[in-house]
């Protein structure tokens, strides 16, 4: 048996040869598409995963901003009542400052002050301090020559911060040499 092939297969085997070059080239050229459009829908995916944690992210301080101004708006209408609270025992007579109805009443507030302290609302410094305009509300002046101008000399009504934002201003009294 001869090894060689008869020249008709040689002929096909030729024509063949064209044929699954083009075929070839046709599945190459498939294949880089794919790999394109693969690579495409992978930065896509990406995107959107990080355009989603953007949008939780933004949204979970959306959300915490909402929380704080609405506790804000619950403090600055609670605090009045503490200061109304504070006021009272101011001018309850030191021998009833005694009785167990006052000492409840204090007692109350010393609470109702550790509360406000435990949710980051304190209140505004204003003795000896500058007058801040963005922290206090100046109600009145008198004249001390031994302090300084603008120095806060007495608190008409507590002021209150929340995180560090001014919820109610202080109420003061300041000096001012040039009356």
């Amino acid at each position: 048996m001869s090894t060689l092939m008869p020249k008709e297969k040689k002929q096909d085997h030729k024509k063949a040869e064209p044929k699954q070059k083009s075929q070839d080239e046709a599945l190459q050229s498939q294949i880089a598409q794919l790999q394109e459009a693969l690579q495409k829908a992978e930065a896509q995916s990406v995107r959107a995963l990080a355009d989603y944690q953007n949008l939780l992210r933004e949204t979970e301080k959306k959300q915490k901003e909402i929380h704080k101004y609405a506790n804000a708006k619950i403090f600055a209408n609670l605090l009045p009542i503490l200061e109304n609270l504070r006021q009272m025992y101011v001018y309850i007579p030191e021998e009833s400052k005694k009785l167990d109805w006052v000492i409840g009443l204090h007692n109350i507030q010393k609470q109702l002050d550790e509360f406000l302290a435990q949710n980051q609302v304190s209140r505004i410094a204003t003795l000896g301090q500058q007058f801040d305009p963005a922290r206090h509300e100046a109600v009145g002046s008198e004249a001390e020559p031994t302090k300084k101008d603008g120095e806060v000399l007495k608190e008409v009504k507590a002021g209150f911060e929340y995180h560090g934002e001014v919820i109610c201003p202080a109420m003061v009294i300041i000096n001012t040499l040039r009356l």
